[in-house]
């Protein structure tokens, strides 16, 4: 038994359930089938839907994951740069070595690219956070963020039926007001500057700058 529930038990008083407050028939506010696609679908980027499971990785993309530049892909080199965005940032149109991504490579540099087509400012926080933990970038000091802001109203969402979208449609976002649709965007944008943007120092850089966004 956890500390809560020992506190719980010994003032003899619990939260009342989802059904008690009248927010569900069942017990529980979400169901196992609830929790199950929708982390399969955050964490892996897979559609499960009567039954079946999809890859969404494809449709994130026009010709193919970019996240691997062909050319700047030096896990080791003395600067990286990660790119983050919609499809200006993965160059949708574009050859990959046309798009700005490309263009910031050099013998010195390598480069990463994380746009995603039709894809919002929470789908650009959840890629951070992963680099931020995979590349270990809370030790290693040689990275730059690069974060173009996609369309402020995009957001990953589930339809009434559990139809996983990368972002909802505009007739649906148009329902929100603006209110929502800022606090959403700003809620995000406060997250990546408090846990990721800070001053840094880049050694043989010789200057000090502040990564706020």
């Amino acid at each position: 038994m956890g500390l809560v529930d020992k506190v719980l038990e010994g003032v003899g008083w619990k939260p009342p359930s989802s059904k008690q407050c009248g927010l569900t028939d069942a017990d529980t506010l979400y169901s196992k089938e609830t929790i199950d696609n929708v982390e399969m679908f955050y964490n892996q980027d897979i559609r499960v839907y009567d039954g079946n499971k999809m890859d969404l990785n494809a449709s994130y993309y026009q010709n193919g994951s970019r996240v691997e530049d062909k050319q700047f892909n030096d896990k080791n080199a003395p600067l990286q740069i990660h790119c983050f965005g919609d499809s200006w940032t993965y160059g949708w149109d574009v050859k990959q070595e046309e798009t700005f991504v490309h263009l910031l490579g050099d013998e010195n540099t390598s480069v990463w690219n994380y746009g995603a087509g039709k894809t919002g400012l929470d789908y650009v926080v959840k890629k951070v956070t992963e680099v931020y933990r995979d590349f270990n970038h809370k030790d290693n000091q040689n990275f730059i963020y690069v974060i173009t802001i996609p369309h402020s109203f995009r957001r990953m969402y589930f339809e009434d039926n559990g139809f996983a979208r990368r972002t909802w449609d505009k007739p649906v976002a148009a329902e929100q007001n603006e209110y929502n649709h800022y606090l959403y965007f700003y809620h995000h944008y406060e997250l990546l500057n408090r846990l990721i943007g800070r001053e840094k120092s880049y050694g043989e850089l010789g200057t000090t700058k502040s990564q706020r966004i």
